[in-house]
């Protein structure tokens, strides 16, 4: 794990950033497939993420993609997707 390092990504896929990020980071390395992870995606207003206070849907849904890839599967997200709209809509 790349510790007190803050990791960056440019482009404009966020799906594509969150497997990246997650593959850079380390992190992950030090998981085992029975662990719980959970994800906490930043939830300022009720707004799409294109307005840049939340996070983007897609790129969680690329972080769950590489866990799954991982054997990961006990991950569960906090809060709500799409700037506060109902978590069944966010996948």
């Amino acid at each position: 794990m790349l510790k007190h390092k803050i990791l960056c990504w440019y482009g404009k896929d966020p799906f594509e950033a969150g497997k990246i990020l997650m593959e850079s980071s380390g992190i992950w390395k030090n998981w085992s497939f029975l662990d719980h992870i959970g994800l906490k995606p930043n939830l300022v207003v009720s707004k799409k993420a294109s307005f840049g206070a939340t996070t983007h849907p897609e790129l969680c849904a690329g972080i769950i993609t590489f866990l799954q890839k991982k054997r990961i599967s006990e991950y569960q997200h906090s809060g709500r997707f799409l700037g506060g709209g109902p978590n069944r809509k966010g996948f």
